[in-house]
């Protein structure tokens, strides 16, 4: 039974989370096919498709947190709850990921190899350094 202003809030914020549970979580699912694609299609297209398919999952995701977040009876205790959602948000946007387009897949892991160890300044990073038949060419 709702007793005052407090718990017409607690009981919108379970009615949201009940909601959006089975179809983030089936979002959630989608997320590896869609990264396996984007890295690894042979059509550009389908690429172009999984990439936008890996935007809309973390869009989701994004609307998911700030909407609860808003609604939330207090919002330090949905933040102290919610940490982990939150850094997985923080440190899987689609932006991060290198798309290189026209690029055979094993270049593009070669690529991204690169990319990351430029990132990061005790790496060095040689043509040598690629394995197997993949040519990395010097950006």
């Amino acid at each position: 039974m709702a007793v005052g202003p407090a718990m017409n809030a607690r009981e919108r914020f379970d009615r949201v989370e009940r909601a959006t549970d089975l179809p983030l979580a089936l979002l959630a699912l989608l997320i590896v096919p869609a990264l396996i694609l984007e890295d690894s299609a042979a059509s550009a297209a389908v690429r172009q498709i999984a990439h936008g398919l890996n935007w809309f999952v973390w869009l989701a995701f994004v609307a998911e947190y700030v909407g609860k977040l808003l609604i939330a009876p207090s919002r330090r205790s949905y933040v102290r709850g919610a940490w982990f959602d939150l850094l997985i948000i923080a440190l899987s946007p689609p932006f991060l990921v290198p798309v290189h387009h026209g690029v055979a897949p094993e270049q593009a892991t070669c690529h991204r190899l690169q990319d990351a160890a430029r990132r990061n300044a005790a790496a060095q990073v040689r043509e040598d350094d690629c394995v197997g038949d993949v040519e990395c060419a010097a950006d």
